[in-house]
């Protein structure tokens, strides 16, 4: 513009021919058309360009190709939409990575704002209460007053706290939440971090653990008062009574018969309980362990008229196992019929190998009392006796089918009860078959 403008002045001062200048004026025009607006319009690329760039938009870098006598700037370009876009993809990357690591907690993660609305949860949150949460005020998802206070308590101190919950019917779970205030100012507006972890397993191992302490102190205790009731008889009014003695210490001998069975039965559970992570690797032939433990069992049930009806298969397979621990089986629930069974009765065991779920099958029926169904499912706790009068008589002290169900357990096998009251009880163990054997 300042050449037009220079022979504007010329021409009203007179010192130059008007077409002259008209001439020149057309000629700088033409001239800018050519020569300058190119220029001009690699500018104006490459300002869209590094607009689109801000704007995180993907496109090409410009062809600038009228600024090639600005090596640098072209250079400084490409080498900008390169590091772009590697930054751009690390920051993906690591978007994506953070999502999978939170999704694969095995903790419960939920992101709240300050108001307590759900920003964003993991897998295991969406699977414990589903996925429909977004925005939801935390109380919709968790009622219990208690967490909501707990998180106002921890956005306004910023002291992380934990407390436990528990999520009902027909959940029956226990969690523990631990809940921490985010550690700084977050564009997200997350506010407070709230993990949530299950502790089911947990509380029911408590319980068991209570339960077994406290069945075995009372299995133990009432036998040991007995004797020292018995003693300080012994020692004091009985002291010269030659026929108490005799009474006196038959008794005791049949309750310290009883510890002893029962501090036996608690270190074969300790034993069976310190084994059942591992994988047995013998091969068990049950005919010889079925003849074994009849042959033990057949003095006392001689003793009450009972007789076995053995039906053994010839062509039963090795068993992949532990030996002893299977005989115990056997000799447990054995043992049960011949305690349990009416005097006069027959005891029937049958083994053969059933095709469809590749198992061998070892039966044991007695002619017993039987049991009433709602008992069933509990038969395999520890110290759980359907009638502790009979149990007591028959010095029984509720752990047999406890120990049986860690052995079958560790042996991935099953066992299946069924009983009719007034006619008997079936006990069948379903060992698998080695595929290779």
């Amino acid at each position: 513009m300042a050449p037009i403008m220079v022979i504007l002045i010329m021409i009203v001062y007179q010192r130059v021919d008007f077409y002259d200048a008209i001439y020149a004026i057309l000629f700088i025009t033409v001239f800018a058309i050519m020569f300058v607006r190119p220029y001009i319009s690699n500018l104006s690329a490459l300002t869209s360009y590094v607009k689109s760039l801000s704007l995180n938009d993907n496109i090409p870098p410009p062809n600038l190709s009228f600024l090639n006598n600005v090596e640098e700037l072209t250079e400084a370009v490409s080498r900008l939409h390169t590091m772009w876009e590697n930054n751009k993809r690390r920051l993906e990357s690591m978007i994506d990575e953070g999502r999978v690591l939170i999704d694969t907690l095995p903790d419960g993660l939920v992101l709240l704002d300050s108001k307590l609305r759900i920003l964003r949860v993991n897998l295991t949150v969406r699977d414990m209460f589903g996925t429909k949460h977004y925005k939801n005020i935390l109380q919709q998802i968790i009622e219990d007053p208690t967490i909501k206070s707990t998180a106002e308590n921890v956005k306004k101190s910023w002291n992380g706290a934990t407390v436990s919950y528990f999520r009902g019917e027909p959940y029956n779970k226990h969690f523990s939440i631990r809940i921490e205030h985010y550690p700084q100012t977050s564009s997200g507006e997350i506010t407070l971090v709230m993990m949530l972890h299950d502790v089911t397993e947990q509380k029911k191992t408590e319980k068991m653990l209570a339960d077994f302490v406290a069945n075995a102190s009372h299995e133990i205790r009432t036998p040991l008062t007995s004797l020292l009731g018995f003693i300080e008889t012994l020692q004091t009014t009985a002291k010269d009574d030659v026929q108490t003695h005799e009474e006196f210490l038959a008794i005791m001998y049949s309750q310290a018969q009883r510890m002893a069975e029962l501090v036996r039965m608690l270190l074969s559970l300790s034993e069976i309980e310190r084994t059942v992570s591992t994988t047995p690797t013998e091969k068990v032939d049950m005919s010889i362990i079925i003849d074994n433990v009849v042959k033990n069992n057949r003095i006392n049930a001689r003793e009450r008229n009972i007789e076995f009806a053995l039906q053994i298969s010839k062509y039963l397979p090795l068993i992949v196992g532990d030996s002893r621990q299977l005989e115990q089986v056997v000799e447990n629930i054995v043992n049960n019929a011949v305690k349990y069974s009416d005097e006069g009765s027959t005891i029937s065991i049958s083994a053969d190998i059933e095709k469809e779920s590749r198992s061998l099958v070892l039966a044991i029926k007695d002619q017993g009392w039987g049991i009433d169904e709602e008992h069933i499912p509990r038969l395999t706790e520890r110290f759980y006796r359907v009638d502790a009068a009979r149990s007591n008589k028959q010095k029984s002290v509720g752990l047999g089918l406890s120990i049986v169900k860690y052995i079958l357990e560790r042996h991935n096998a099953k066992l299946e009860i069924q009983s009719t009251i007034g006619k008997g009880s079936i006990f069948k163990i379903l060992l698998p078959i080695d595929q290779k054997g």
